[in-house]
């Protein structure tokens, strides 16, 4: 994918997100889950931006934001230039037609009690799209499009295998010809041999029908394969962003080293340097002062304790937070990094 063929669909800026984890044992009313820190990401039209990390690293919290799934965030999300926590009535419905989402599991995210074909027709009859015969040529070249056949649409979920329920949930999700999708682990409940096939389906439809995807998973070869970008989270913050080859060839974060050591190869004629990390993730009611990763970091530092690094561009589209790559220095007692963050 060129550069120069890309401009920003979706701006996400600063975006903080807080639950109430109060009344629990030992947890006062006042506590509070943080479970975004300050994510700053850009997604361009056309490009697959993997969103990769640790289980309770914020990722779903994240992608459902984007759709509007979620409320009562700090920060602002742009999409197409607007603003999409100020938009109401319609304008609110012509953002969810342009931005759709694939969930994890595709059989809770499904009517058990819907045909097949009322499921994924539904989005058609609530914006009111084309007429009823309409609809259901829609339906059918949904059907097409995902690997189905048009005698599907009469059956219940429960009778189609993981695979074709998560097929069923894409074709929903490409009812209204939207713009952005987000895939929130969508083939992590698959067998592998099944994962190819949803990930080549994945791929197809992007090159046939122009989408732009931001995918999320904790399997590190998944995002490898589907991804342009990659951004690597850890405790609601963004610690590395890269094209996929600069961040799996070259890795600039010990987080995303870590992650990579971590991740088994499958030519046994390779081996990935072992590398440990200290401890567990810390507690999202507590954040440690400084770095978030500084606790469990093999390479930290003094400052790392005491001050947050930015996330700083430290190679051509290759960014990372982390004192390591920044040039730090001391001025008036305040402290810089170079770089843009």
């Amino acid at each position: 994918m060129k550069p120069d063929t890309l401009h920003s669909l979706l701006i996400a800026r600063g975006i903080y997100k807080d639950y109430p984890a109060g009344n629990g044992f030992l947890k006062s009313k006042n506590t509070v889950v943080h479970a975004l820190n300050g994510i700053d990401l850009t997604v361009e039209k056309g490009e697959t931006l993997g969103l990769v990390g640790e289980s309770g690293c914020g990722k779903s919290t994240f992608g459902r934001i984007l759709v509007q799934l979620e409320g009562s965030y700090r920060g602002k999300v742009l999409f197409e230039g607007s603003n999409i926590a100020s938009l109401k009535h319609e304008a609110l419905k012509e953002f969810r037609r342009k931005v759709q989402i694939v969930f994890q599991d595709p059989f809770s995210s499904l009517n058990p009690r819907m045909k097949v074909g009322n499921i994924i027709k539904e989005p058609l009859d609530i914006h009111g799209i084309g007429s009823q015969e309409e609809r259901r040529n829609r339906l059918q070249e949904l059907l097409r499009l995902v690997g189905l056949q048009p005698e599907h649409a009469y059956r219940y979920p429960h009778e189609f295998s993981g695979g074709q329920r998560q097929r069923v949930g894409l074709a929903r999700a490409l009812a209204l010809n939207p713009a952005l999708i987000v895939c929130d682990e969508p083939v992590s409940a698959l067998d592998v041999s099944i994962q190819a096939q949803v990930l080549n389906l994945f791929l197809e439809l992007q090159s046939e029908l122009g989408l732009t995807y931001l995918f999320i998973s904790h399997d590190l070869h998944v995002v490898q394969f589907i991804s342009d970008r990659v951004a690597v989270m850890y405790l609601g913050k963004i610690l590395e962003l890269a094209p996929k080859e600069a961040l799996y060839d070259a890795p600039l974060s010990p987080y995303t080293r870590a992650l990579l050591a971590a991740s088994p190869v499958p030519d046994p004629g390779k081996r990935r340097p072992v590398l440990h990390l200290e401890g567990e993730m810390p507690d999202p009611t507590r954040l440690p002062p400084g770095c978030l990763f500084h606790p469990r970091c093999p390479a930290k530092k003094g400052i790392c304790s005491e001050q947050s690094p930015a996330l700083v561009e430290v190679a051509p589209r290759h960014s990372v937070r982390c004192f390591l790559h920044h040039d730090v220095i001391e001025e008036n007692g305040n402290l810089k990094t170079s770089g843009n963050a």
